[in-house]
């Protein structure tokens, strides 16, 4: 994998990770009676997604819909429309996300429940799609609900993301600004990553590395609070270019070394050799040498090491 593709990664991973607020699936439906098999099913698949197997959680959630369907239950048949969408939408499958969540919408309307949420989600999965006019529309039939602070943070992010796909630098920083003041401290964590990165590709344009690759370092804290192993190698990765572009050599081949040994973890060999070959490629003036020596451990391994 050439550099260019690790970057192209970075920037998929930061637009469909570290799903939070709206794309967190919600499995409990407060004063509703629930059928025992569906409860059964819902809870095993908010156990597989939370536990990193978002593909299992599509199938028991896809079940689950099935029962609820099968007895008319219109209320969990939206919950469950929209956890299904969440679940596709964290493996990439946009198009049945997309599907999912408009079902979710659909089913919600006529059961008076989960009117932000949905709309929310929608806008996430536009975004995605590098839809950014649906993307606002989405975000404006949110904004007519009644969103609490947790979703009115989600809808500023969300614009600040629109933004920068318009390329609107002042735009996204507005939005930006606006989602860090509103942001509560219970937050999840997997929100907060999104912020931070944000925030630092903000500083990025800005001119202020050092700034900069403090939040993407944020950032790789909160993933790993979220568990999620792709989010921390993506934010490593740009903390480790923002350093570079401060000069700060040893920095940013310490993150790069991290962003290399978390890759190959996940067996993302050829991604974790193209970052230590970008890595001994800047200058290495400060670098100490037993930091390049794992950098060229790294870059020679074989990929059936363990």
């Amino acid at each position: 994998m050439k550099i260019h593709a690790v970057l192209h990664w970075t920037l998929w991973v930061a637009i469909t990770s570290g799903l939070a607020g709206c794309a967190t699936p919600r499995d409990s439906v407060s004063g509703h009676p629930s059928d025992p098999e569906i409860s059964r099913l819902a809870a095993f698949a908010r156990t597989a997604f939370d536990s990193g197997s978002p593909d299992k959680a599509v199938s028991l959630y896809r079940e689950a819909l099935q029962h609820s369907e099968a007895l008319d239950d219109r209320i969990f048949a939206a919950h469950l429309s929209f956890n299904l969408a969440a679940s596709l939408f964290r493996i990439g499958d946009l198009p049945r996300a997309r599907a999912a969540a408009r079902e979710a919408s659909e089913i919600a309307a006529s059961a008076g429940v989960l009117g932000v949420e949905t709309a929310l989600l929608r806008a996430r999965i536009a975004l995605a799609e590098h839809q950014p006019d649906q993307a606002e529309s989405a975000c404006t039939e949110a904004e007519a609900g009644r969103l609490n602070s947790l979703e009115r943070t989600e809808l500023a992010l969300l614009r600040s993301e629109i933004a920068s796909d318009r390329s609107d630098s002042a735009a996204a920083d507005k939005y930006t600004a606006e989602a860090k003041k509103r942001i509560p401290r219970s937050a999840p964590s997997a929100l907060k990553a999104r912020l931070y990165g944000q925030s630092g590709e903000g500083l990025l344009r800005a001119k202020r590395p050092v700034e900069a690759a403090a939040e993407f370092e944020r950032q790789a804290s909160a993933f790993r609070e979220a568990r999620y192993a792709p989010g921390v190698s993506s934010a490593l990765l740009r903390a480790a270019e923002a350093w570079g572009s401060a000069q700060e050599n040893r920095a940013s081949a310490d993150c790069s070394l991290r962003a290399a040994r978390s890759l190959w973890a996940q067996q993302r060999f050829a991604a974790a050799q193209s970052v230590t070959d970008a890595a001994l490629a800047r200058p290495s003036e400060g670098v100490t040498p037993s930091l390049l020596e794992a950098l060229n451990r790294i870059r020679h391994q074989e990929t059936s090491a363990p």
